[in-house]
């Protein structure tokens, strides 16, 4: 990306975008003088594009943290990764491994499913539909990759559950 600068002259400067805030941030550079980052084809007040490339982050931090992330899709994405590995995905699976066994009543083993259902895809799915909502409504943030992973991981675990309820009934 890169930041052109159209000065008093009528001459168009390009500078990177981190240049552009240091000079920015310095006062070398006039708060109302009008920059592009998309070639010219609209222009900004300087001031006002250095507070969005400063929201924005950097790309290779965006990456590995949550920066200028949805807060429901953060919040589904992690939980969809420690529920799936620790929590939710044992669950899921000791309730298929539950329902298949002989041992308990009908209704003890369809409890079990119900149980694994509600603490294994229920507390990943409702954030990251939360989290894909919002996105909705504002489409500058990041997240959505978050919110559609936790979304596939809280399907595979709720495929697991209606695995166990069908095999619990059919025992």
């Amino acid at each position: 990306m890169e930041v052109w600068i159209r000065q008093e002259t009528g001459a168009t400067v390009v500078l990177h975008p981190e240049h552009f805030q240091q000079e920015l941030a310095v006062g070398r550079m006039p708060r109302e003088i009008p920059v592009s980052v998309d070639a010219g084809r609209s222009w900004e007040p300087a001031w006002q594009m250095g507070m969005k490339l400063r929201a924005r982050g950097d790309e290779f931090t965006a990456l590995i943290a949550p920066v200028h992330t949805e807060a429901w899709s953060t919040v589904a994405g992690y939980i969809a990764v420690f529920s799936f590995l620790f929590f939710g995905g044992p669950i899921a699976f000791a309730a298929v491994v539950m329902a298949a066994d002989h041992g308990p009543t009908k209704l003890f083993r369809l409890c079990v499913v119900l149980g694994a259902l509600v603490l294994g895809p229920l507390p990943i799915a409702v954030p990251a539909a939360l989290g894909m909502r919002a996105l909705k409504k504002d489409p500058t943030l990041r997240g959505k990759g978050r919110a559609i992973f936790a979304l596939i991981i809280a399907a595979v675990l709720g495929l697991a559950c209606f695995v166990a309820a069908v095999v619990a009934l059919l025992r």
